[in-house]
């Protein structure tokens, strides 16, 4: 291991004194950075062509989707478009037909009502001059408060 370190320290010594300049303003070190930054220049530009010619197509912004994007987000970022929908929906009241309080009003009011127990008698499928239906309908007459409201035929 020590014979192979100091070839190796040997061999980095005549490679220095050979005349190679490793300083960083040397000017294979500039060079190299200018190819490199050319390069960078180079993709950079040739990227921003590519997507400049996919722009070019669209004849309006709302046939491009990404300005369609931009706007619908500029419209929900923007304050007076929250102002305004915050104005005209601020007098609506919506309520869910399926609310339980809607739904126990809904079921009181049924049986504060008794529309459900007055109802007329179902036309008679006899006779009509016979004595049986004409007693039925006197004693449903005096029971009910149905002939008031709707008079039996």
């Amino acid at each position: 291991m020590e014979v192979k370190l100091k070839v190796y320290r040997n061999s980095w010594e005549q490679t220095r004194a050979g005349c190679y300049d490793f300083r960083l303003d040397a000017i294979p070190f500039q060079t190299a950075r200018a190819s490199r930054e050319i390069a960078s220049d180079f993709r950079y530009k040739e990227a921003f062509l590519r997507d400049r010619g996919l722009q070019v197509g669209y004849r309006s912004v709302s046939d491009d989707p990404r300005m369609k994007h931009f706007l619908h987000v500029g419209r929900l970022q923007s304050d007076n478009e929250y102002r305004k929908d915050f104005a005209k929906n601020r007098s609506q009241f919506h309520s869910r037909t399926d609310q339980p309080s809607l739904l126990q009003a809904k079921r009181s009011q049924q049986l504060a009502s008794d529309v459900h127990y007055r109802q007329p008698l179902p036309q008679p499928t006899c006779d009509p001059e016979q004595l049986g239906l004409r007693h039925a309908q006197k004693a449903h007459q005096l029971q009910s408060d149905v002939s008031r409201l709707h008079p039996l035929p």
